[in-house]
């Protein structure tokens, strides 16, 4: 294996590489992207992706959805690092595949590529905070200024009739036939369509996502901002259906009219605060005519006209670009002529957002798809229907992204305080319960909630070898998995690709050695809580919890095993919290307080260990951020090559 290579395995287990590594690795990308022009030329097919925001484990699902490198050809559209634990990691890794694979990885420029950004909004601290000084912000901050100013791609399909069009079932229509009407179907986790986009433009029914743009007179001019000497024809055109996409970070410039300007600028320096090059990686499109001041205070807003006047006159069919959260993770606009891609689900860790990749196909020699993107099933179903008519047809497939959670158990206390938790984050749930009659207090759990909730009649005591619990998987196909125990079903987990993390809710005492920071009075009540009042109890959960370290440190990999320990449980509303090594056993914590715990620390990019849990002052969210953010983890201590030893 190379060093690339060995770079690449050590960051997608989100571990960072040496400082000597990261600085020759930064060289050998500037070597690279100073052959790229402003405005990289990439063939369809390819995956367009939006902000990552240092949301590693995100990007890694990323990946699982959208396939790997160099399978999968990509383009980022900028905004890689800022906001997120993990930016370091989440840029290097990219880095090192456009450097081990060129021509599969194209990287363009966000407004968080900058030395000013990055040392407001966290990258500067997170270098600081894990390599001790600010040498590898300097070596990525170099790299930010080679980073292209946008990408053409060529040869795609992407001929999406307005989304202010009717979106019937395609099975009522008429002699036109399904491939005539349906253009689009965005799946949910179970394989089922949640929208449909049309093909026939006769109907006046508002489509599914995003504002359809109200009509522009023909041949009135739109003046732009005062000085730019800028302006834009709103004849009505959306530019050539056959033409190339543009991908930008932000949006349009009223000092550029076309793609040749973009090419004359000096990109290798840090980004301005105004002018040209700022406009690209800061302005929005919005609901207006012609220019307007952007409340960012930088960039420009800029309306249907404007688009429609750059596509006509430069012969694209799309432009494509990120830079802004959209909850839906993708939004269409002015007459499908820009498309707004983003790719960090539940942003921030707060936000309850989707992401979405774009996927744009080949066109003409492809035949007739009917293109469906779903983020946690079989894609290739949706993708690979080439026995329909209409030759030279053209295709946008967009795969939006969420997680599907399998809460076991899901009729206990905990869990009934996780369900709509987790359901109003927008992810699925399913809820595993061994009683039929439990499904109305489940559903009830469900009501007026974003996510899905499906409830699975099944009993864990049915579950006897890892084979029952891989079936249980296959058949559900979650994400993430949350429960309090059980071999099997950790084996099976860390055994499945789909799964990207499995939180354990055990106890406080749940443990072999006294850690550092408890007092010997603590030690000894655990102690005795484990030996003489519930030792069968104790048993099996200190097994569980090494096991699923031990399943864990062999998976590797981005693979999260969290064993959240609370001390006794209240039935107490839930407040403050303490968490990660907290003191010892005999303290108190509410089951809410534990369901809110599990559900932040799994969204807040949390990369795995174990976190002890007891009431505090410290708020839910805030205590879980900050031990994504420091990497705690109560497991030190412990035997760990003992444990790591149960694995084999």
């Amino acid at each position: 294996m190379s060093d690339l290579d060995q770079a690449i395995a050590q960051l997608r287990a989100c571990r960072p590489i040496p400082e000597t590594q990261v600085r020759e690795l930064c060289y050998k990308a500037r070597e690279l992207l100073i052959e790229e022009g402003n405005v990289v030329g990439v063939d369809a097919p390819v995956t367009i992706c939006g902000d990552i925001h240092g949301q590693f484990h995100d990007l890694m699902e990323l990946f699982r959805v959208g396939g790997d490198v160099p399978d999968t050809n990509y383009l980022f559209m900028g905004d890689f690092v800022d906001r997120g634990f993990y930016s370091l990691e989440s840029f290097l890794l990219l880095l090192c595949l456009k450097v081990r694979y060129p021509d599969r990885i194209t990287l363009i420029r966000g407004n968080h590529e900058s030395r000013q950004i990055t040392t407001v909004y966290g990258f500067y601290d997170e270098c600081l905070r894990k390599y001790g000084s600010a040498n590898v912000w300097r070596y990525c901050c170099e790299v930010f200024d080679y980073l292209a100013l946008g990408a053409l791609v060529t040869g795609a399909a992407t001929n999406l009739e307005p989304t202010g069009t009717s979106h019937a079932d395609p099975n009522t229509q008429g002699s036109q036939g399904e491939d005539q009407d349906i253009e689009i179907e965005i799946l949910n986790s179970n394989n089922e369509v949640i929208n449909r986009y049309p093909r026939n433009p006769g109907s006046d029914s508002p489509g599914p996502l995003g504002p359809s743009s109200s009509p522009i007179a023909d041949a009135s001019t739109r003046t732009g901002p005062a000085g730019t000497g800028a302006s834009g024809s709103s004849s009505g055109s959306t530019g050539n259906p056959g033409g190339a996409v543009l991908c930008v970070h932000g949006g349009l410039s009223p000092l550029i009219d076309t793609i040749d300007k973009i090419r004359l600028l000096d990109r290798k320096q840090e980004v301005p605060h105004e002018g040209a090059m700022c406009d690209l990686l800061w302005s929005d499109p919005d609901e207006i005519d012609g220019w307007g001041l952007s409340p960012r205070g930088a960039g420009f807003l800029f309306g249907a006209d404007i688009v429609k006047c750059f596509n006509h006159k430069n012969d694209l069919s799309l432009i494509a670009r990120a830079h802004q959260l959209v909850m839906e993770g993708f939004k269409e606009m002015f007459d499908n002529s820009i498309v707004t891609v983003w790719s960090a689900p539940n942003y921030c860790y707060r936000c309850g957002n989707v992401a979405a990749i774009l996927e744009l196909g080949e066109d003409g020699s492809n035949g007739g798809y009917v293109p469906r993107g779903n983020g946690d099933t079989n894609r290739s179903r949706g993708l690979s229907d080439r026995n329909r008519d209409g030759p030279g047809r053209r295709t946008i497939t967009t795969a939006t992204m969420s997680q599907h959670v399998l809460l076991i158990g899901g009729h206990g206390k905990v869990a009934q305080f996780m369900t709509p938790l987790l359901l109003s984050r927008s992810y699925a749930v399913t809820s595993m319960i061994r009683d039929p009659a439990q499904s109305t207090t489940i559903n009830k759990l469900g009501e007026g909630q974003p996510g899905k909730l499906n409830v699975l009649v099944s009993s864990v005591e049915d579950v006897k070898s890892e084979q029952d619990a891989r079936k249980i998987l296959d058949e559900v196909k979650p994400t993430w998995i949350i429960w309090s125990a059980a071999k099997a079903f950790i084996k099976a987990s860390t055994a499945s690709p789909s799964v990207s993390a499995f939180l354990m809710v055990s106890y406080l005492a749940s443990r072999r050695t006294k850690p550092a920071w408890w007092s010997e009075a603590e030690w000894a009540s655990a102690t005795k809580l484990n030996t003489e009042i519930l030792p069968d109890y104790a048993k099996a959960k200190i097994a569980a919890d090494e096991y699923l370290a031990a399943m864990t440190k062999r998976r590797g990999g981005d693979f999260r095993g969290i064993c959240l320990r609370p001390g006794t449980l209240t039935d107490e509303r839930a407040g403050g919290v303490e968490l990660g090594k907290t003191g010892g056993s005999g303290g108190k914590v509410s089951r809410e307080a534990v369901a809110q715990a599990a559900v932040e620390v799994l969204g807040s990019g949390y990369k795995g260990g174990w976190l002890d849990l007891l009431d505090g002052k410290e708020d839910v969210r805030t205590a879980a951020e900050k031990v994504a953010k420091e990497g705690v983890d109560a497991f030190e201590g412990e035997d760990a090559e003992r444990i790591y030893a149960l694995a084999d």
